[in-house]
């Protein structure tokens, strides 16, 4: 415990925060320390992030934030439904995008942009901001997962424990303080379209690159939670939302093409890394990392004061944004983004000239409306109208060449052509 408290290396508190929790399990004292650590790092957060208080301990708070967030992501929800904390960490980061506004229209570039001022958040902050709010929320969503319409518990692995019981009783133990677990029900839709409200916000306007795709990633992974949750709390997805998504991910594909020397050790996979290299450890903190999540670390965890807030990333960082946004639009449950003008925008990297890595991932795209399209009748002529509608809007935008090279990659993936009397 005294080591969580203390210690500035992010993998000497992950380590000790694992080992509590396992001796959590068989020792009530080893749980009260854990409690007791979880409502200190509580505290400390919300003196830490209120406005008077950020500017003059920003490098406090992140130490914090980073506590809240390992115990977060291992134990419970550490903010107990603070509507005053979740609100201060929503309040910094419209101090920030009312920052980047600023910067965006001072006609300044991103790469000669100073440091940020001492009452906005860097980048790192505002990584770990969003965080803290999107995991808070997936942790209220799960506790509600827990628990049947009929107030009935789940056990860990989704059953009904027999005689479970009522609904504001059968809260798991550790997260009592979320209250009657009917208000929280009836607050989720809420939360839910206030968060995607801020993510798309810092996909339009904040100027590091790491905090719109994590801003952007946010967003898609609580579509998809809607989606799982159902009902009420299902987002919305209005147009101005899939413009913005659609400028943020035609803007990475543009920096992908431009890229003069080709990143080999890139696939749709992430990056591939040497196993026998000296750094392998250093680079790969556990079996599940990332790429994504080590790029989003290296950001949080760098002590640079030379990184200007990271407003520009080198060739490889930027081809694995352009990768990783694909890969979520080519695997999203949500029809409007598979099927929608996210999806014709990555159907159009199938065409030869494309970075390979981008091509693999459209290609896993179209094989995935080709599986749907066997299915029904319906879903065939969603196939059909999804080229068709690709191939006009290269043509439109790029020419007769363009679009019959990508009329031939899309032939090329129907697969051979069978006779009638063997279907």
């Amino acid at each position: 415990r005294r080591s969580c408290e203390v210690a500035p290396d992010s993998d000497c508190v992950k380590l000790c925060v694992d080992c509590l929790l396992v001796l959590a399990d068989c020792s009530h004292e080893a749980k009260r320390h854990f409690m007791e650590l979880a409502e200190e790092i509580y505290r400390s957060c919300i003196d830490l992030v209120s406005a008077e208080n950020f500017q003059d301990q920003k490098d406090e708070a992140r130490l914090v934030l980073n506590r809240l967030l390992m115990l977060a992501n291992r134990g419970f929800d550490v903010t107990f439904d603070d509507a005053v904390l979740m609100q201060r960490f929503k309040d910094l980061l419209e101090v920030r995008i009312e920052w980047s506004s600023q910067v965006a229209t001072s006609g300044k570039d991103t790469s000669q942009v100073a440091a940020t001022p001492s009452q906005v958040p860097d980048a790192r902050v505002a990584l770990q901001l969003l965080e803290v709010l999107f995991v808070a929320l997936t942790w209220q969503v799960r506790v509600l997962e827990w628990v049947k319409p009929d107030g009935a518990k789940k056990n860990a692995e989704g059953e009904q424990e027999p005689g479970a019981a009522a609904e504001k009783d059968a809260a798991p133990e550790g997260i009592e303080e979320l209250g009657d677990l009917k208000d929280v029900k009836a607050a989720i839709p809420e939360k839910m379209n206030s968060l995607v409200s801020l993510c798309i916000r810092l996909i339009e306007k904040d100027c590091s690159p790491f905090v719109r795709y994590h801003a952007y990633n946010c967003y898609m992974l609580l579509l998809q939670l809607g989606i799982s949750v159902g009902g009420e709390a299902e987002v919305t997805f209005p147009e101005d939302h899939v413009q913005v998504l659609f400028q943020y991910i035609n803007d990475l594909f543009q920096r992908a093409y431009d890229l003069k020397e080709p990143t080999a050790c890139l696939n749709l996979d992430g990056f591939a890394v040497d196993a026998t290299s000296d750094d392998f450890a250093d680079k790969i903190a556990g079996a599940t990392t990332t790429s994504a999540r080590m790029l989003l670390d290296c950001c949080i965890e760098t002590t640079e004061e030379t990184v200007r807030d990271r407003c520009e990333v080198g060739p490889e960082e930027c081809m694995l944004f352009a990768v990783l946004a694909a890969r979520v639009v080519a695997e999203h449950e949500h029809e409007k983004v598979h099927s929608g003008p996210l999806a014709l925008l990555l159907l159009t990297q199938c065409e030869k000239s494309r970075p390979k890595a981008l091509k693999e991932v459209a290609c896993l795209l179209f094989r995935r409306l080709r599986n749907h399209a066997r299915l029904s009748e319906d879903y065939a002529k969603q196939f059909w109208d999804v080229q068709l509608e690709a191939i006009q809007g290269t043509f439109l935008c790029c020419g007769l060449e363009a679009a019959t090279s990508l009329c031939h990659a899309f032939t090329r993936q129907w697969g051979p052509q069978i006779t009638i009397w063997l279907e």
